[in-house]
């Protein structure tokens, strides 16, 4: 049997899933440095399940030594790293995989694309992976941006894989149309209220679109809090803004399978679990061109994309969704059905193990990501 050992500053919710739905075919071991810091745990993170996953707590000064035994003993394992840009916790093992020549692979989000930087990224991401692109196996990036950020610094293409970030549905059974029986269109939007999520492009859309009913439910909290509650009151939509707070993973999931639409309207969003965290929940999405999950809405069809920062493209989107109406029951079943079928965390583990094969000359044929058409 295969073994895999995922290496990660942290753990996470929005991987652990994946992890969880491949140990139930491989044997699976996840190094972490630290279980859920304080941050994560503000927002609301709660300690994954890892399922039949071994999870090792590593502080620091065992990265080392961990990777020294290992891989002296020889372990016929295919390695994992989060990023590939080495940190204080990632370092000491890209190095032990590089000198003994081990089979490795990296998850990889993308970095901003923004016109001021762009090219200083680029160059700063070019020479701190240089020394081991060579040795990587392949390369897991979530989204188009990765993929293309990815090759722009001199890993071949036909090493870099698409991946994402799969997430679990809410495991409770909900009857939708017995919630919101008004005539309130109920959107809603989770994250940090920090600049890059667009919170206020999404209020200014809603400004113009002020004469339907609907109410924006806000889950999560930031440094803009007080900020974007008062720019709710000058465009005069605070009576139709709800602010929720920080509330548990497992309930967002809830808050998502009732709500009519999850906007997430980021300037730059590396993926944005939430996403497929509301297709697996039956939730139709609105999010910007950004965001790196905005490749399943535009492969699913269900729900928009619009052109990052575009205030008119992104109130016509909100006003077509409202007019179209709530989705109905049999709208979410097929949402569900489409998100089991490709981005669930069994699929994932499937096409991980895809990858694995095609990589390690099993399969000729080169997988393709199952939420491609």
């Amino acid at each position: 049997m295969k073994k895999i050992i995922f290496w990660q500053n942290a753990s996470s919710i929005h991987q652990a899933p994946f992890m969880k739905a491949l140990a139930k075919q491989v044997s699976v071991e996840v190094c972490v440095g630290e279980t859920i810091g304080e941050k994560r745990s503000n927002m609301g993170w709660e300690m994954p399940d890892y399922g039949e996953a071994m999870l090792q707590l590593l502080p620091k000064e065992a990265v080392e030594k961990k990777c020294f035994i290992d891989l002296t003993l020889g372990y016929d394992a295919i390695h994992i790293i989060s990023g590939i840009y080495p940190n204080n916790f990632s370092l000491p093992i890209f190095n032990a995989l590089h000198e003994r020549n081990f089979r490795f692979g990296v998850i990889s989000e993308p970095f901003r694309n923004d016109e001021v930087f762009y090219s200083l990224r680029l160059a700063k991401a070019y020479f701190k992976s240089i020394r081991f692109k060579s040795s990587m196996s392949f390369l897991l990036a979530t989204g188009s941006l990765a993929e293309k950020q990815l090759v722009q610094i001199g890993v071949p293409k036909e090493k870099v894989f698409q991946f994402g970030y799969f997430v679990e549905a809410f495991s409770k059974t909900i009857c939708t149309s017995d919630h919101y029986k008004g005539e309130v269109f109920e959107i809603l939007f989770v994250g940090r209220f920090i600049q890059r999520k667009g919170i206020s492009i999404l209020f200014k859309a809603l400004e113009r679109i002020n004469k339907y009913s609907f109410r924006l439910c806000m889950i999560g909290d930031g440094e803009q809090k007080e900020r974007l509650t008062k720019l709710a009151i000058s465009l005069g939509i605070d009576s139709k803004v709800e602010w929720i707070g920080t509330v548990s993973n497992e309930y967002v999931k809830r808050l998502i399978s009732l709500a009519d639409l999850l906007v997430l309207p980021s300037t730059f969003d590396g993926w944005g679990a939430v996403i497929s965290e509301s297709l697996m929940n039956g939730t139709p999405v609105v999010c910007s061109d950004a965001c790196g999950a905005s490749i399943l809405i535009r492969q699913s069809g269900f729900g928009k994309v619009f052109s990052s920062q575009n205030i008119t493209e992104l109130s016509t989107e909100l006003e077509a969704m409202i007019l179209k109406g709530k989705p109905s029951d049999s709208r979410r079943s097929e949402i569900k059905k489409w998100s089991k079928n490709h981005i669930s965390p069994e699929i994932a583990a499937n096409y991980f193990l895809q990858i694995i094969d095609f990589t390690e000359g099993a399969n000729k044929f080169r997988p393709t990501a199952p939420w491609i058409r």
